[in-house]
C-alpha cells in the first residue's frame, strides 16, 4: 500500500518526503527518543513475506559501517507503517543535498572540485569493499553522493547494497551506470562498482544531468561496445590526464579497469595541481595556488567580449583578451585557460 499520510512511525515523526524510488521512500523524520533528525528510509514490503528477515538482516549489517565518507546507518528495525509491517532504516541526515541536485541546480564542477568529490566517494567505497565480507553498493550515481554541511561527499543509499562472501552478487542498479558484464547477465562485483563510480565521475565532470533522458535508444548495446558514455565527449576544460583516469575506471573490459577502488583513488591523488579552480559559472572562475589567488572572468560591452585574468588582484596581461567576437568564443577561451593552468605539466 503506498504511503499517503505522514503518520508517526514508531518513535519517528515524519516531516516531509525527501525522495522515493522502486525500493521505498525516504523521509526527514525526528527521533523523539534521541531528539535528533534522521533520514528515515521505509522499504517497500517484499513480495514474499518470508523475505522480511533477509531485508532486516541486510539493513542491520549496515549499522556496523562507520566511515566519514559513508552516510551512517543509525538503526534498522521492523516498524508498523500505516498498518503494514515494514523494514525501516534510520540514516544520519545530510542537509547539503546530493551532487545530482547540485548539478540540476546549475552548479558547474571544476576539474579540481570534481576530483575532490569523487575521491571522497571512492574512500567510502574502499571502506565497503574491504569489509569482511565485502559490501557491494550496486547503485552508485550522482544522486547517491550526498554533500555534508562541511563540503564532504558521502556515499549513501544502500538500498541496493548487498553482503557477499565472494564479492559477487546479483546486479540490480541503474542501467545507465551498469557495467557491461552486468548488463549482459553477469554478477555484480567490486569492478562493477568501480565502473559505476567512473560513470558518476564522468557525469560530474561534464555536468550530465539527464543521462537517461538523453541516451540513444540503443544505449544498452553501446554500453556493451564501450561507446556509451562517449569517452571522447568531455567538457573542454577537463585536462587529458583526468579524461584518461575516468575512461580507465569505466573501461568496458573489467580486466582493464582499476582493479581496486584504492588504485582509482591513488591515481587521482597523484595529480599535481597548479591552480585549483572553482567555477562560479561558465563566465567566472576563482582559483588558488600555494602562493596566489586568481580570478578569471568574461566581460562584455555593446559589441565585443573580453577575458580578464587576475593574479593576486593584478592583471596577467598575456592571459587577458579583448575584441572577442562572440560569447561562445569567449567561453571556449576561458575553458582552454582552465585546462592549461589546472595542473603542472609533467
Amino acid at each position: 500500500m503506498p504511503l499517503h499520510s505522514y503518520t508517526n512511525v514508531g518513535k519517528f515523526q515524519r516531516e516531509h518526503l525527501l525522495g522515493e524510488g522502486c525500493f521505498g521512500q525516504v523521509f526527514k523524520a525526528f527521533d523523539t527518543n534521541l531528539l535528533q533528525y534522521r533520514a528515515l528510509k521505509i522499504i517497500n514490503p517484499p513480495q514474499d513475506k518470508n523475505e522480511y528477515a533477509k531485508q532486516l538482516s541486510e539493513a542491520q549489517t549496515l549499522v556496523s559501517c562507520s566511515h566519514r565518507n559513508v552516510v551512517a546507518v543509525k538503526e534498522a528495525d521492523y516498524f508498523n507503517v500505516d498498518g503494514e509491517k515494514r523494514v525501516c532504516i534510520a540514516y544520519e541526515l545530510i542537509d547539503g543535498g546530493s551532487i545530482e541536485g547540485a548539478l540540476k541546480a546549475g552548479r558547474l564542477y571544476s576539474p579540481y572540485a570534481a576530483c575532490c568529490a569523487i575521491v571522497d566517494a571512492i574512500f567510502g567505497l574502499e571502506y565497503l569493499h574491504v569489509k569482511t565480507p565485502p559490501i557491494l553498493h550496486r547503485d552508485i550515481k550522482p544522486g547517491n553522493l550526498l554533500i555534508s554541511s562541511g563540503g564532504t561527499t558521502k556515499l549513501s543509499d544502500f538500498g541496493l547494497a548487498t553482503i557477499s562472501a565472494q564479492g559477487m552478487a546479483t546486479p540490480i542498479g541503474y542501467h545507465i551506470h551498469m557495467a557491461p558484464e552486468c548488463l549482459s547477465g553477469g554478477p555484480a562485483s567490486k569492478l562493477a562498482d568501480i565502473y559505476a563510480m567512473g560513470v558518476t565521475f564522468y557525469r560530474i565532470l561534464n555536468r550530465k544531468t539527464e543521462m537517461f533522458k538523453n541516451a540513444p535508444a540503443d544505449f544498452q548495446k553501446r554500453i556493451l561496445r564501450g561507446t556509451f558514455p562517449d569517452r571522447k565527449d568531455y567538457a573542454p576544460y577537463v585536462p587529458d590526464v583526468i579524461q584518461r583516469i575516468c575512461n580507465k575506471a569505466m573501461h568496458p573490459d573489467p580486466a582493464k579497469r582499476f582493479q581496486t577502488a584504492t588504485q582509482f583513488r591513488q591515481q587521482l591523488e597523484r595529480i599535481k595541481w597548479n591552480i585549483k579552480w572553482e567555477a562560479l559559472s561558465p563566465f567566472e572562475w576563482t582559483g588558488r595556488a600555494d602562493d596566489a589567488s586568481y580570478v578569471l572572468n568574461i566581460t562584455s560591452n555593446s559589441r565585443y567580449w573580453g577575458i580578464t585574468f587576475l593574479k593576486n588582484d593584478r592583471h596577467v596581461w598575456d592571459r587577458c583578451k579583448k575584441g572577442i567576437a562572440t560569447e561562445a568564443d569567449a567561453v571556449a577561451m576561458v575553458a582552454e585557460i582552465i585546462r592549461e593552468t589546472s595542473m603542472h605539466l609533467l
